[in-house]
C-alpha cells in the first residue's frame, strides 16, 4: 500500500498540486513476477498519474534475483494521486514531497520481491477483445483510441486464480485533483467487481 499517511495534495498533471480532504480507497504498488526456465520479468502497476524512471530505477536496484530489464513497471494513471514528478506551478514552487517517494520506492521494491519469495507452479490463460463504447474516450483527441483489452490470468494447478493482469489504455478525465480526494481508480474497483468473495488475488 502507498497510501501516504497523512494525505498529501494530488496532482492532475497540469498546474500545482491540490489539497485533499478525504481518500476513496488507498493506493496501491501491485506486482506480478512470471518465471520460465531461467528467465523471470515483474510487471509492477502503480496507483499514480505517471512514474519517472529515476524512481523506477531507484526501485530495481532494489530488488534481487530480476534483471533490472525485466522490471516493467506502469502506472493505473490516476489524477488523484500525489505528484511524483514535480510539477511546477506558477511561482515556480515543487509540492511533490520526497520522503514520501523514497518510501514508494521501497514499497515498489518490496511488492515484487514479495511476489518472488511466493512464486508457485501455474498456468496462464490470455485474452485480447475490444471494449465497447467510449470508455477511453479523449474529447481533445478522438482519434487517440485504442479499444484493445488485453488480459492474462494466472491460475494455481487447481485451477484456482493467482492474479490477473489487465492491459487498457483507458483515459479518466471524469476525476481529477480539484475534486479534493485522494482514490486509486479503476484497480480497486475492478477488483472488487471481479473477485469472488473467498477469493484472494491481486488485480493489476
Amino acid at each position: 500500500m502507498i497510501t501516504p499517511d497523512p494525505l498529501l495534495p494530488v496532482s492532475g498533471g497540469i498546474g500545482s498540486s491540490k489539497p485533499v480532504k478525504e481518500k476513496k480507497g488507498d493506493l496501491f504498488a501491485r506486482a506480478l513476477v512470471f518465471e520460465k526456465g531461467e528467465t523471470r520479468v515483474a510487471i509492477v502497476s502503480i496507483d499514480n498519474l505517471g512514474w519517472p524512471a529515476a524512481l523506477g530505477d531507484k526501485s530495481r536496484a532494489l530488488i534481487k534475483g530480476i534483471p533490472p530489464q525485466n522490471v516493467l513497471i506502469g502506472v493505473s494513471h490516476t489524477h488523484s494521486a500525489p505528484d511524483a514528478y514535480g510539477f511546477p506551478d506558477e511561482t515556480g514552487y515543487v509540492s511533490a514531497n520526497l520522503k514520501y517517494l523514497n518510501w514508494c520506492i521501497q514499497q515498489v521494491a518490496d511488492a515484487v520481491n514479495e511476489a518472488l519469495k511466493n512464486l508457485k507452479p501455474a498456468s496462464l490463460k490470455i485474452a485480447v477483445g475490444e471494449a465497447k463504447g467510449k470508455i477511453a474516450y479523449n474529447y481533445y483527441a478522438p482519434d487517440l483510441y485504442d479499444p484493445r483489452c488485453g488480459v492474462i490470468q494466472a491460475l494455481d494447478l487447481p485451477g484456482k486464480p493467482i492474479a490477473t493482469l489487465v492491459n487498457y489504455a483507458i483515459h479518466p478525465e471524469i476525476i481529477g485533483s480539484g475534486r479534493a480526494f485522494s482514490a486509486p481508480i479503476f484497480a480497486d474497483h475492478y477488483t472488487k467487481e471481479l473477485r469472488q468473495p473467498e477469493e484472494e488475488w491481486p488485480f493489476l
